[in-house]
């Protein structure tokens, strides 16, 4: 089957879709991801390294190339969409070397980018992380979505193809991706608003509540907890009067709420449950 091609050019912060040929469909019990990356050069193009993850919808993965001239670490977090196919959220932190400094130290190019981009079963997406083709050649990951034919109560499994430089690796997991979110504010221990919301892992979602003009909340695992059970907390709020009232606090709930005593003396207190 012919792939349409959805490409990513993470230097230029460019994200095209390419001849695509997607069409509505269900999403399948359980999906195989094909990771492969190549070099071209003038004398043609190699596979670096090739692996399949294999796992249920919504599962996620990592991928980092660490060498002496390339540093990469991309994170995909993986929906499924509506049409079958796969919303990705695409996370990724570059750097290059590209020369030396006059006192002999090495220069480096880095870049951080964030794209969301929506792959069908008929399409691959082509990332690549330090532009186009460079004086060593091109430096390409492709990642191909298919169905699995495998159980779909498997655990997940990361098949490896190929590995010419051992500098490649690839991590696979499960954490939630949506959170319910509870917020309510309390003047002299009296409860003037409340408010809810449904926010996605890592996304700013905003809440109105009361005579606060707003409240940013990011919800996230929580790096040292169960992912399953608890969650981390950061948010921003702002007054009525445009007064910033607190500004990246954060906390991690396993279900009871946090505290804040903000600068205008209300109280926010916020709750977040993984869904």
């Amino acid at each position: 089957m012919r792939r349409a091609r959805l490409a990513v050019l993470v230097a230029s912060v460019v994200a095209s879709i390419v001849a695509m040929q997607s069409h509505a469909a269900r999403t399948p019990s359980r999906l195989a991801f094909t990771i492969r990356c190549t070099e071209t050069t003038a004398d043609g193009t190699r596979t670096l390294y090739e692996a399949t993850i294999d796992g249920p919808p919504a599962t996620d993965f990592d991928l980092s190339l660490h060498d002496a001239r390339f540093t990469l670490d991309a994170s995909f977090v993986n929906e499924p969409a509506a049409n079958g196919g796969t919303d990705v959220r695409l996370h990724v932190e570059s750097r290059r070397r590209f020369g030396t400094s006059p006192n002999g130290l090495p220069l480096w190019e880095e870049a951080r980018q964030e794209h969301r981009v929506s792959v069908a079963l008929d399409q691959q997406l082509e990332l690549l992380p330090f532009g186009g083709a460079g004086p060593r050649g091109l430096l390409k990951f492709v990642i191909e979505p298919a169905a699995s034919a495998k159980a779909v109560d498997a655990p997940i499994a990361i098949a490896l193809h190929a590995d010419e430089t051992h500098a490649i690796r690839v991590y696979a997991h499960r954490a939630p991706h949506w959170y319910a979110v509870d917020a309510a504010l309390e003047r002299d221990g009296v409860v003037v608003a409340r408010g809810s919301t449904r926010a996605f892992r890592d996304e700013r979602t905003r809440l109105a509540l009361g005579t606060l003009a707003a409240v940013d909340v990011r919800v996230a695992p929580p790096p040292y907890d169960d992912p399953r059970r608890a969650a981390r907390v950061t948010f921003d709020a702002r007054g009525a009067d445009g007064r910033t009232l607190a500004q990246g606090w954060e906390g991690v709930t396993n279900g009871a709420p946090l505290r804040y005593a903000l600068n205008d003396g209300s109280v926010l207190v916020l709750t977040a449950r993984p869904e």
